[in-house]
């Protein structure tokens, strides 16, 4: 096949971490090459891949335009963007198009004023290739609660306007 994205990705998970998963093999795999050997594997009828299912539990500030937008299908793609590159930063072999954004829901049964940050529960999906999920599931366990929350929260201010108020004040270690 023609293109691939791969010069796209790859980089950005290390950042600032300085950490050292750019030299592990896995991650140089562009993702044309991952989906034919998808292609190839389930054409044996092999399981290829596992799903990490999840929720993380956020405090956000103005939850509501949150809510309103991931439910506005003009703006959910965005919304959910925020939330898929801020956990794709913290799993070093996961890029930003493995990862669904399934629901963002309010914990509670309604959202508090505007004035107090309020609880959001956001369900993911994350696809793994088939017997990495154990090891995704446990780096999920271990982001850092500070960067997610930073990142969402600069995610969403790109977006509109609207989302200038919404701060994602803290979130809930999984």
């Amino acid at each position: 096949g023609g293109y691939h994205d791969g010069g796209f990705h790859g980089g950005h998970h290390c950042g600032h971490h300085g950490s050292h998963h750019d030299g592990s093999p896995s991650v140089s795999s562009t993702s044309a090459t991952t989906t034919d050997e998808a292609h190839a594997a389930s054409d044996q009828g092999k399981v290829v891949s596992d799903v990490v299912r999840g929720s993380l539990a956020f405090s956000v500030q103005s939850a509501e335009v949150l809510v309103a937008g991931f439910a506005d299908p003009a703006l959910r793609a965005s919304v959910a963007a925020a939330f898929r590159q801020a956990l794709a930063e913290q799993l070093a072999d996961v890029e930003v198009s493995s990862i669904q954004i399934v629901a963002v829901q309010p914990s509670g049964r309604r959202l508090r004023s505007s004035l107090q940050p309020s609880g959001l529960v956001v369900v993911y999906e994350i696809l793994t290739s088939s017997g990495s999920g154990a090891a995704v599931a446990d780096q999920l366990l271990a982001v850092a609660v500070g960067d997610v929350t930073s990142s969402v929260t600069r995610g969403l201010r790109q977006i509109s306007q609207s989302f200038a108020a919404v701060e994602v004040v803290h979130m809930e270690p999984p």
